[in-house]
């Protein structure tokens, strides 16, 4: 699939819509310059009439964030398994380099037959007796960014997040509470705070040492091992690799509940007794929040995919096999896989599914083209063609991806 094969994504009334572009002398060309993938549109006037001018902000700006991302993700894991390609070649040895050669492949179809060598290259030495160790990739999204866009939606222009939380499905919801935030009783919550059962993570001491059983960042009071665990009171901050009671600061998960005060807010995953503010959605898909239209709310969701936070995933590999070759593939992969894996793991399905609603979906613009003007029609296409190449680049760039990850047996993008 070609960056140019959008069009499979949109409705026959948005075909149509588009269809008109270039009979407007060019406009789309002339008039579009502040349409630029990536960047804050808030302030570009479109020339839409007023009463739908929000929703073609928050439409624009979502296929640019989208496109921007879809772009930015197929970068990534085209270098990623080029590198590892490249690093898996003996270049001593023609019938190899050559193999290096991608041919005429362009545009997405280049990420996908770079992937496809690096795949084959990893099989090709990799060992029978393996261990992967990983810390996964993980992605938030922003809830107060999210109330911001549906706001845009609104009739009114408002979105109260505490009169309308939204959930996160599959993930964590994390809040800032004043009061005390309550874990369940079968699972554990998150906490920054003051934890009264048994905390995870990390113990920071507060005003006095702490009892650790774990890895001390500070001055130990007690017996340290070789492995650098401290028995006893620390001084500083408590690394933890089992549950213990933290008199201070708990940075992990907490069995019971998670404290603030009146003036101070904890951010935790629990139950707040007291007044609270939803966050982010780690891990998750992000969902509900405010009633407004499915068209802008799927924009919103888009952008906020787009633009999550995400923390890049650790990986470690070990084997009984010890060879040359299979000392550069483990090299290469720990390298190489952290990106692979933040596109599959990090991003994957959610991020598909959110580029695709938005490429199906934008038929709201051919609705309303008695409100676009001229400008707006002309700008029309290229915010079209901007969505539906990231509709179309997405799916690639995770399945590109996960054809390396697989190779390896990690980062299935279905889970």
């Amino acid at each position: 699939m070609t960056s140019r094969n959008y069009t499979r994504y949109l409705q026959g009334s948005m075909i149509a819509l588009l269809a008109t572009v270039p009979m407007m002398t060019n406009c789309a060309a002339l008039c579009c310059t502040e349409f630029v993938p990536g960047k804050d549109l808030a302030s570009v006037d479109f020339g839409v009439d007023a009463s739908f001018k929000n929703q073609y902000g928050v439409i624009a700006q979502a296929a640019g964030d989208m496109s921007a991302a879809a772009t930015g993700a197929l970068a990534d894991v085209e270098a990623a398994c080029l590198a590892i390609a490249t690093d898996l070649t003996d270049f001593s040895k023609p019938d190899e380099v050559t193999a290096l050669d991608l041919g005429n492949a362009q545009g997405n179809a280049r990420v996908t037959a770079a992937c496809n060598l690096a795949s084959s290259k990893i099989k090709a030495v990799f060992p029978t007796t393996i261990a992967v160790n990983i810390t996964p990739a993980v992605c938030s999204a922003s809830i107060k960014a999210q109330a911001s866009c549906q706001g845009k939606c609104s009739v009114d222009g408002k979105c109260d997040i505490k009169v309308n939380p939204p959930k996160c499905t599959g993930g964590t919801l994390e809040i800032s509470c004043k009061g005390e935030c309550k874990a369940s009783a079968s699972a554990s919550i998150s906490c920054e705070g003051s934890c009264t059962g048994q905390c995870t993570g990390e113990c920071r001491a507060t005003t006095a040492s702490i009892d650790c059983n774990g890895r001390c960042e500070g001055t130990c009071e007690g017996t340290t091992d070789n492995a650098g665990k401290c028995s006893g009171k620390c001084n500083g901050t408590c690394k933890l690799t089992g549950g213990v009671d933290c008199k201070g600061q708990c940075n992990g998960s907490c069995t019971a509940s998670c404290k603030g005060t009146a003036d101070v807010a904890v951010k935790c995953s629990g139950t707040c007794d007291g007044s609270f503010e939803p966050l982010r959605c780690t891990g998750g898909k992000l969902e509900g929040g405010c009633t407004v239209d499915a068209q802008c709310n799927a924009s919103c969701n888009a952008s906020l995919q787009a633009k999550a936070e995400c923390t890049p995933p650790s990986i470690k590999i070990t084997s009984n096999s010890s060879n040359e070759k299979v000392a550069a593939l483990f090299a290469t992969l720990e390298r190489n896989l952290p990106a692979l894996l933040n596109t599959v793991q990090g991003r994957g399905k959610v991020f598909v599914d959110s580029a695709i609603a938005l490429a199906n979906g934008i038929g709201t613009l051919a609705q309303n083209t008695d409100k676009l003007g001229v400008k707006g029609v002309a700008c029309a296409g290229t915010i079209i063609e901007a969505a539906g190449n990231a509709a179309a680049g997405a799916p690639i760039a995770v399945s590109a991806a996960a054809n390396v990850t697989l190779s390896v047996g990690v980062g299935d993008p279905t889970k």
